[in-house]
């Protein structure tokens, strides 16, 4: 479709990001009020970070298979579609589950007693609700800002190293793979000694790491200057 097709990808990667919202948000919600009252914090945990984990680290894998198989220029070229269509058969399985499952016990109890908001988006931004929400926001909106330079930083990092983009693809599944095994972890620990320490417990785990990668990468990218300019 020639020079048009850059913006229809990224209108269509638009659409599917708010597409993509809903699941986030719709399999949370479901996955904790489908869940017994002691391992609440465990599911709603589990969903995410599971998640994240292993779709991350299956794509991971899925582009370093295309990748080896077809190799760099063809990936670039047209082999990339494959990677992606191969998103569809996760998407298919989630439908197939949605239509055969039940609604959610608090839901439908919610909704037998008449206790649901007619307008939840306004009631949001009344007080008390409203100060509950804004701490809620600042809290999320720092775990982001510290989970995107650990996650997305290796990338040009990798890049920078000059690795071959198969292998920056496996780096990715395995950095996944241990993204998913500490969400587990930190799940199970969430019902055993409470949200608030689990979050601070993983809070200060985040900052030491981000001390430490930051040197790391200061410290590599000098070497690499010095070892070029001299030699």
């Amino acid at each position: 479709i020639g020079w048009s097709a850059f913006y229809i990808y990224v209108i269509l990667r638009l659409i599917l990001g708010l597409s993509y919202g809903g699941m986030l948000t719709g399999g949370f919600t479901y996955a904790v009020e489908n869940s017994a009252n002691r391992w609440r914090g465990f599911s709603g945990s589990l969903i995410v970070s599971l998640g994240f984990g292993v779709g991350g680290s299956l794509g991971g894998f899925v582009v370093t298979a295309f990748t080896n198989l077809y190799g760099i220029k063809a990936m670039l070229s047209y082999a990339w579609r494959y990677a992606v269509l191969t998103g569809l058969a996760p998407i298919v399985i989630m439908i197939l589950l949605i239509t055969i499952a039940s609604e959610s016990p608090i839901f439908s109890e919610a909704r037998r007693r008449g206790s649901i908001e007619r307008n939840p988006l306004a009631s949001l931004f009344k007080p008390p609700t409203l100060w509950i929400f804004l701490k809620l926001f600042i809290l999320m909106f720092g775990i982001f800002i510290i989970y995107a330079p650990i996650y997305f930083l290796y990338i040009p990092v990798l890049s920078a190293a000059k690795l071959p983009a198969g292998m920056i693809s496996y780096f990715y599944a395995i950095i996944s793979l241990f993204v998913a095994l500490g969400g587990v972890a930190f799940a199970v620990l969430s019902d055993f000694i409470g949200r608030r320490v689990k979050y601070f417990i993983a809070a200060l785990f985040s900052l030491f790491l981000m001390i430490t990668l930051f040197f790391l990468i200061y410290i590599g990218f000098l070497l690499c200057n010095i070892i070029y300019f001299y030699f």
